[in-house]
């Protein structure tokens, strides 16, 4: 199958109220009004969200969105899931009103991390209005996890959902050597999931704005409001961004960066790196921020 990018994300947070004003505040992205059940959303392009925050346990991945084509597309998908013997479900009509897509069918990676196939998406009624000094957003760039057997996961997102492998990076974390892989959609991006043997589960997600000064300032943002900072302004190996990491409202990390590369298949070759980044991004000691390596 071929899927276009990753097109959205769905978390749990304890307070999902704060999330709306870390977005607007901290993001300088737009959040939606509260949900009837409290869950909140962040806008960042011409979509009504691309980041949905549920009522439940902080750092609990709710879902990841991964959008194709048409329905056409999302049918042979279907087939070629059963084909793997991967079990999935079809949303019902109301799901993909809430969702706002077309079509929407359900599935797990071998970890158990929740996955979407859809396609077809709403656009916003408005225009999008960043909320401070933010030129524009990018993309919801990636997202990373935390995998007890990245080979496997690999192997499952490689030949059953068609992403294809970037790079490979062997790296310090800290005092901690971990190994991930880096791997993307038709888009072109780098790398539109990253899975790597440092913890479990949702690790961080990364946001790309539009210039470097927007970076900068949201450094600053952070500063004045105390926001703590997990990994310092630095440029990545791999995909090229210059980003920072910072402690989102429910815990995990989230990258906010400029500058990714994008990629053409023809020319492209698998890399194995040895440094996650070419300078920068020193690993800050933040209480709460240090997942244990997987054996």
């Amino acid at each position: 199958m071929e899927i276009l990018k990753l097109g959205y994300l769905g978390v749990e947070a304890a307070r999902p109220e704060a999330w709306a004003t870390f977005a607007a505040d901290i993001l300088g992205a737009p959040p939606g009004p509260a949900g009837p059940d409290g869950t909140r959303t962040v806008r960042l392009d011409e979509r009504p969200y691309r980041l949905a925050i549920h009522p439940g346990e902080d750092r609990r991945l709710s879902y990841l969105g991964w959008e194709l084509g048409d329905r056409a597309a999302l049918a042979a998908a279907c087939g070629e899931l059963d084909a793997a013997g991967v079990a999935h479900t079809s949303a019902s009509d109301a799901l993909c009103r809430v969702r706002g897509v077309a079509a929407m069918v359900r599935l797990e990676d071998p970890e158990g991390h929740p996955l979407e196939l859809f396609c077809g998406g709403a656009a916003a009624a408005e225009p999008l209005a960043p909320t401070s000094a933010v030129s524009g957003f990018v993309a919801l760039g990636h997202v990373a996890l935390g995998i007890a057997d990245w080979r496997a996961a690999e192997r499952f997102y490689t030949g059953v959902l068609g992403l294809k492998v970037s790079d490979y990076i062997a790296f310090p974390y800290g005092a901690t050597e971990i190994t991930a892989v880096f791997l993307r959609c038709a888009d072109g991006r780098e790398h539109s999931l990253a899975l790597q043997s440092l913890g479990r589960g949702l690790d961080h997600i990364m946001i790309e704005v539009a210039t470097l000064d927007d970076v900068g300032h949201a450094l600053d943002r952070c500063r004045e409001a105390g926001v703590p900072v997990t990994e310092t302004l630095g440029r990545h190996t791999n995909d090229g961004v210059v980003s920072f990491y910072m402690v989102g409202p429910s815990g995990f990390q989230v990258e906010y960066g400029w500058g990714g590369i994008h990629v053409d298949d023809a020319t492209w070759r698998i890399r194995h790196m040895t440094s996650a980044s070419e300078w920068g991004h020193h690993v800050m000691d933040v209480p709460g921020q240090k997942p244990e390596a997987v054996e």
